[in-house]
């Protein structure tokens, strides 16, 4: 099946109010695949999906509205998607909220909430997420700083190929100060 035929059967599922399909949809409208690359459309069947709690289309419109991709960048509406879809556990958007609140962009700066979304998303395995908690621990944001629980979370993001962990962990271990 080309990427035309498979939109098309996608666009009449997504019509018909399915969510997994309104977000395939939009997704092939944000990739240009089987169907002219049009950033609005794609924000537009991301909405109907995410009103339907599609996890992934509303980590999406998190993104779409912080970068102004198809929409107006809208810090507090981009919040507002990442929150939800943090709340059902995606991990990506768990670290996306938790940058939102280390930023101050649209919520007040917030270390420690900042510190809890990142963990949540540390937690599931995201070495991102891990890599950034291996730092708040080494640096006190939002928690008091431990270098034990540094060293801990770091390790485990350098074990899935993150090369800024292992970085760290190697400067932690050459005596580095970070106070």
């Amino acid at each position: 099946m080309s990427d035309r035929e498979r939109f098309e059967r996608l666009l009449l599922d997504a019509e018909q109010g399915d969510a997994e399909a309104q977000y395939e949809v939009g997704k092939m409208y944000a990739m240009g695949a089987g169907v002219e690359a049009n950033q609005e459309e794609a924000v537009k069947w991301f909405h109907k999906a995410a009103d339907q709690d599609h996890v992934i289309a509303q980590h999406n419109l998190g993104v779409s509205y912080r970068k102004g991709v198809g929409v107006k960048a809208n810090d507090v509406e981009s919040v507002k998607w990442y929150r939800l879809s943090a709340e059902q556990g995606d991990f990506d958007a768990q670290l996306s909220l938790a940058s939102m609140y280390t930023d101050g962009r649209g919520v007040s700066k917030n270390l420690t909430e900042a510190f809890n979304w990142c963990r949540k998303s540390a937690q599931q395995g995201n070495p991102s997420a891990q890599f950034y908690l291996g730092r708040m621990y080494v640096y006190g944001y939002g928690v008091n700083s431990d270098l034990d629980m540094a060293m801990e979370w770091l390790r485990r993001a350098s074990e899935q190929g993150n090369s800024e962990a292992q970085s760290l962990m190697d400067a932690l271990l050459n005596g580095i100060d970070f106070s």
